[in-house]
């Protein structure tokens, strides 16, 4: 028996990232902490795909998404630049409710919104 896995497979400025796009309603994107993956944010996401579209990637080196090359670290501005290549990838987005992260101030015509699990980073 063959298991399908869930999303797809996606590029974004040259590494392969592993997305999900599930549910109806205004898009949420939704950030798993560092050191943890997409499917960690599964019981949230089972009580929020029926009135919002969950938008979920698996950062470089974790799970089904390339790793990024030897000493070559993501930084602050990087990780924004991945949260626009999924939101490219997976198409327009509207409204969400809003969360104080550097990418919905950085891109507020395209997605005024994102949901991330961890500590706060200002």
């Amino acid at each position: 028996m063959s298991h399908r896995r869930p999303g797809r497979l996606v590029d974004v400025d040259g590494i392969t990232l592993h997305v999900l796009d599930e549910g109806d309603g205004p898009p949420l994107l939704m950030l798993a902490a560092l050191g943890s993956n997409w499917f960690d944010l599964d019981p949230l996401t089972d009580r929020l795909r029926a009135s919002w579209r969950i938008i979920r990637y698996g950062r470089p080196g974790y799970g089904l998404s390339e790793p990024i090359a030897p000493l070559n670290h993501p930084t602050l501005d990087g990780e924004v630049e991945w949260m626009r290549g999924v939101q490219d990838a997976v198409g327009p987005a509207g409204r969400s409710r809003s969360s104080r992260t550097r990418w919905p101030r950085s891109t507020p015509r395209r997605s005024p919104g994102a949901a991330r699990n961890g500590p706060r980073v200002w």
